[in-house]
C-alpha cells in the first residue's frame, strides 16, 4: 500500500481586487490585468485537503495567464482611471458598474493628507483610519457620517 500526497498552488480571483489596463511584458498584449491571491494547499491522493501558504497577491495578464508583482505604479494607474471617471464632489470615487467586475466600493481622499484609500462597499457604518497620517473617517453606504 502506499500514501500519494503532495501540494498545489491554485490562484484565486480577488473579490474586491486591483485591475489594472496594460501591456503584457511576457506576451506583448493589450488587457485587463486583475488582482489573484497564491495559496498552496496539501494534497493528499491528489485532492486538495487544506490550505499550508499563502503569499502576496499578484497580477494576472488576462491573455497568456502569467503572473507579476503589483507595483505601486499599477495602483496609480488605477486610481487615476477610476479618478478621470467619476469624480465627486465630496473627494469620494465610485467605482461603475461597467468595471466592477467583483469590485464593489469606493475610493475616497483623506481630508488630511489627500492619500487615496480603497473603501468597500458596505451597509454598516465603516471606520476607515487612513494609513498615512492617522486621521479617522466614519462613511456608510459611500457617504461621509
Amino acid at each position: 500500500m502506499f500514501i500519494a500526497w503532495g501540494s498545489k498552488w491554485e490562484y484565486k480571483v480577488k473579490k474586491n481586487g486591483l485591475r489594472v489596463e496594460k501591456m503584457c511584458p511576457e506576451c506583448d498584449k493589450r488587457g485587463e490585468f486583475f488582482e489573484v491571491i497564491p495559496t498552496k494547499y496539501f494534497t493528499l491522493f491528489w485532492i486538495k485537503t487544506a490550505p499550508t501558504e499563502t503569499k502576496k497577491p499578484l497580477l494576472e495578464c488576462p491573455n497568456c495567464h502569467e503572473r507579476f508583482y503589483i507595483q505601486q505604479s499599477d495602483y496609480l494607474s488605477a486610481i487615476s482611471r477610476l479618478s478621470k471617471l467619476n469624480q465627486k464632489k465630496d473627494n469620494v470615487i465610485h467605482l461603475p458598474h461597467s468595471m466592477e467586475k467583483g469590485i464593489d466600493g469606493f475610493i475616497i481622499l483623506c481630508e488630511n493628507c489627500n492619500q487615496k484609500l480603497r473603501v468597500p462597499q458596505k451597509d454598516k457604518m465603516l471606520k476607515i483610519t487612513c494609513p498615512s497620517c492617522k486621521n479617522t473617517l466614519y462613511f456608510k453606504n459611500g457617504k461621509k457620517v
